[in-house]
C-alpha cells in the first residue's frame, strides 16, 4: 500500500516550537528591562541638562547671577515677597513675561 504524505505537524513538533519560543522570550525579557532602565536614565540626565541650560541662560540675562536673592520673609531681612525675589520668583512661570 503506498503511503500518502502528511499535511501538518505532530503534537511533539508543536510542543517543541512552543518550548523554543518560551526560551527565546525568557532570554528577551531581561534585555527589555535593562533597556527601560537605560531610557529612564537618559531621560533623567536630559532633564538635568535642560535645568542647567535654563539656569545658565537666566544667569546670562541677570548680570551673571543665578538667583535674584534668597527668599526670606522675616521682617528684619526685608528681601521681598516670594513671588518677587529669590529662586522661586526666578523659576516661576508667572514671571516669565517681564
Amino acid at each position: 500500500m503506498p503511503r500518502t504524505p502528511r499535511n501538518g505537524f505532530t503534537l511533539v513538533e508543536l510542543l517543541m516550537v512552543i518550548a523554543i519560543i518560551g526560551v527565546l522570550i525568557g532570554l528577551l525579557l531581561p534585555a527589555l528591562g535593562k533597556s527601560r532602565e537605560t531610557a529612564q536614565d537618559i531621560r533623567c540626565k536630559s532633564n538635568l541638562r535642560q535645568i542647567g541650560i535654563a539656569a545658565t541662560t537666566h544667569s546670562a540675562d541677570s548680570e551673571g547671577l543665578y538667583c535674584t536673592g534668597p527668599f526670606d520673609n522675616r521682617s528684619d531681612k526685608n528681601w521681598g515677597a516670594i513671588d518677587k525675589k529669590g529662586w522661586v520668583a526666578d523659576t516661576c512661570w508667572a514671571n516669565t513675561a517681564k
